[in-house]
This record gives structure tokens, C-alpha cells and sequence, in this order.
């Protein structure tokens, strides 16, 4: 585990994190929506910064209906065009 999720903060921000996939994961079917709503986005791109900034959190693998749903709306052409590369 990563120096940074072994304190106790580091530790409270991981269940935190772990809690908010699992619910997210729950949420969250197959089917994106034909237009992402603003929080739809918020979430894309928050993912997208947990894989940048903590990759050992991974939730693709843990979480796989959260990660088919990331995967739809990340394949949108609007996603694709802005992506950080």
C-alpha cells in the first residue's frame, strides 16, 4: 500500500473513497443515458483523476458495472476529443 493511504488520514480518505465506488457501482447499470448530465460528467471525470492521481485504488477491477458505465461514457466522441492525454 502507498506511504500516503497508511496514516489514519490516509486510511479514512481510502473508506471514504471505498464507500463512495460501492454506491456509485450500485447506482449505476449498463446504460448510459443518450445525453450525460452535468453530474454524469462530474463523476467521469473525478474517476478519471482517482485512476491519475491514486492508482492503487482500483476500481475498474473491483467495481466492474461502475467501470462498464465509465467505459459508455467515455467512448462518447465529446469525451474522446478532450481526453488529457
Amino acid at each position: 500500500m502507498a506511504k500516503r493511504l497508511t496514516s489514519e488520514l490516509g486510511q479514512r480518505r481510502s473508506r471514504a473513497i471505498q464507500r463512495l465506488l460501492k454506491q456509485l457501482n450500485s447506482e449505476f447499470g449498463e446504460n448510459s443515458r443518450p445525453q450525460p448530465s452535468t453530474g454524469d460528467i462530474a463523476i467521469t471525470v473525478a474517476l478519471d483523476y482517482l485512476v491519475f492521481r491514486l492508482p492503487e485504488v482500483n476500481w475498474k477491477e473491483e467495481y466492474p458495472q461502475l467501470q462498464v458505465w465509465h467505459s459508455g461514457v467515455t467512448a462518447r466522441a465529446s469525451f474522446q476529443e478532450t481526453a488529457f492525454v
